[in-house]
C-alpha cells in the first residue's frame, strides 16, 4: 500500500506558513541553477549567458528520494563549469502558473487558484479526484519585459497525460511552441530550441497540462485514491519550467560599489 501524505491544513501554524514561504525563495528566476531527473544531462547555456551565482547564497541540493525498505548510499555529485568572461546575461528559470499574486497565475478546471496567504507564492490546488482522466490545469505567466526563450522542460509524475507550450502575442494570435502528447515520466526530457525565441513584453506565456488518474493510465499505481501534490513519484506536480534572457539586461556593464 502506498501511503498518502497529509493535505495542505489551511489553519495551519504561523510559524510553519513563514517556512513555506521562505522556501518559496528557491523557485525565483534567478535562484535555480540545475535539476536533475529521469533522462536528463547536463545543461549547457549559449554563449553570453551563464547562471549567476551570487557572492551572499549558499548552494543547496535537494533531492527527492524514494524508501527501498532498505538503508542506501547517496552517490549525488555536481560539477560546475565557470564562464571565462562575464556573461551578457543572466539565464532564469520560471514555471508558468508556478506562483500566485501579480505573477504567474494558475487555472485549474476553469478555475483560477489563490495564494493560501498574501504574498507567500503558493497556491492551493485542488487534489486530483479519483478516477479523473482528464483533469486539466492551465499555467499562465504574462510576460513584462522583452525576453528571449531558450528552451522548455514539462516536469508531472505518474498521472502526467499531455502537455503544450503556448505563446500569445500582443495581437492575441498563438503560438505553440512545444506538444508532448504522450508524457513519460520515465524520459523528462528538456527541450531546446533550434533558434531562440524572441518574446516581446504585453505576450504571455501559457501551458495547458492534462492528467489520468484512472485505471486506463497503466503508470498509475491507485487509481481509485484522489492524488495530492507533494515530492513522492505518486504524489503530483506540475512544474512547467522556461528558460529565458531579459533583453535590456547587460551585466557587461554593471559597476560594484
Amino acid at each position: 500500500m502506498i501511503p498518502q501524505p497529509v493535505p495542505i491544513n489551511p489553519n495551519e501554524d504561523p510559524a510553519v506558513k513563514l517556512a513555506r514561504r521562505e522556501a518559496a525563495r528557491v523557485f525565483t528566476p534567478d535562484a535555480q541553477l540545475i535539476f536533475y531527473r529521469p533522462g536528463g544531462g547536463f545543461n549547457r547555456f549559449p554563449e553570453g549567458t551563464a547562471k549567476l551565482v551570487y557572492s551572499d547564497r549558499n548552494l543547496e541540493f535537494q533531492m527527492h528520494y524514494t524508501l527501498t525498505g532498505r538503508p542506501e548510499t547517496d552517490r549525488s555529485v555536481a560539477g560546475f563549469w565557470f564562464a571565462k568572461d562575464t556573461p551578457r546575461r543572466r539565464m532564469l528559470t520560471v514555471g508558468s502558473g508556478e506562483f500566485g499574486g501579480t505573477g504567474p497565475v494558475r487555472i485549474v478546471e476553469g478555475e483560477e487558484q489563490l495564494e493560501l496567504q498574501a504574498g507567500s507564492g503558493f497556491t492551493r490546488t485542488p487534489n486530483i479526484p479519483p478516477h479523473a482522466d482528464d483533469f486539466r490545469i492551465t499555467g499562465i505567466w504574462p510576460v513584462q519585459d522583452d525576453i528571449t526563450v531558450y528552451g522548455v522542460w514539462p516536469h508531472m509524475h505518474f498521472r502526467g497525460k499531455d502537455m503544450t507550450y503556448i505563446v500569445v502575442w500582443p495581437d492575441g494570435t498563438e503560438e505553440t511552441l512545444l506538444h508532448v502528447p504522450n508524457y513519460d515520466f520515465n524520459w523528462q526530457i528538456e527541450y531546446d530550441f533550434v533558434e531562440p525565441l524572441k518574446v516581446p513584453a504585453g505576450s504571455t506565456l501559457k501551458t495547458v497540462g492534462h492528467f489520468d488518474n484512472s485505471i486506463r493510465n497503466r503508470y498509475n499505481p491507485s487509481p481509485d485514491r484522489e492524488v495530492y501534490w507533494g515530492e513522492q513519484s505518486w504524489d503530483e506536480m506540475f512544474f512547467i519550467f522556461q528558460k529565458y534572457t531579459i533583453d535590456k539586461e547587460d551585466l557587461t556593464k554593471r559597476t560594484s560599489n
